[in-house]
């Protein structure tokens, strides 16, 4: 079986060499590019004109400025995906863990404006099935729940003696499939659990905190 994949490259923020490096990486063969730490629909009309329509354009939503002004943000003609970058979004709302956004519905308010508007969207990272702070498959409960149909893979996603992702990826994938076959309640149930999860993790972390400041 032939598979393809494609080339996503992320440049850097808005600057002003940011249309020698869109026109670098288009030379290079990339077929998506992501921007980064965009405030402002003007930053993203900015973008999308430098593109040109030549490859797909992806944004990587992660300020408290672009989730406030998102309706405007979606008026820019010209997006072509949306990913919600749950680790800088936490940051810039000042919160404490990254989940935060989603187990509070953040990610959920985002992704239905997004959806409404015919862009294909996804949302944070994800770790080994198994494992992290917050169990992947909770996550991918919630990535069927809301439509998400993007997501990276997290930084401690590979196994340092195993370089192969053959085997965790097909174990996501199977996941996927059986979460597609869960019922309403079992979708809520899933979200009452990361919530849980959340609230547990920000406690325990608060706690560290305490501890360092006596």
């Amino acid at each position: 079986m032939v598979s393809f994949s494609k080339i996503l490259s992320r440049i850097n923020p808005l600057y002003e060499g940011t249309r020698e490096e869109i026109e670098k990486v288009i030379h290079y063969g990339t077929d998506i590019i992501m921007l980064p730490m965009f405030r402002s629909a003007d930053d993203v009309r900015t973008f999308v004109d430098l593109v040109g329509g030549r490859v797909t354009t992806c944004l990587l939503l992660e300020t408290a400025q672009a989730m406030v002004r998102i309706d405007d943000i979606l008026e820019v003609v010209g997006i072509d995906e949306i990913h919600i970058g749950l680790n800088d979004l936490h940051l810039s709302l000042g919160l404490d863990f990254m989940f935060e956004p989603l187990s509070c519905g953040v990610v959920e308010y985002l992704g239905n404006k997004i959806q409404n508007k015919g862009i294909r969207w996804g949302f944070g990272g994800i770790a080994q099935i198994g494992e992290g702070m917050v169990p992947a498959e909770y996550i991918i409960g919630e990535h069927i729940r809301l439509g998400s149909e993007m997501v990276i893979l997290s930084r401690a996603f590979r196994n340092k003696e195993d370089i192969s992702f053959v085997g965790p990826v097909n174990k996501i994938r199977n996941k996927i499939d059986e979460t597609k076959r869960w019922n309403a309640a079992e979708f809520e149930e899933n979200r009452e659990a990361i919530q849980m999860a959340v609230r547990k993790t920000v406690l325990e972390m608060s706690a560290k905190k305490s501890e360092i400041l006596i």
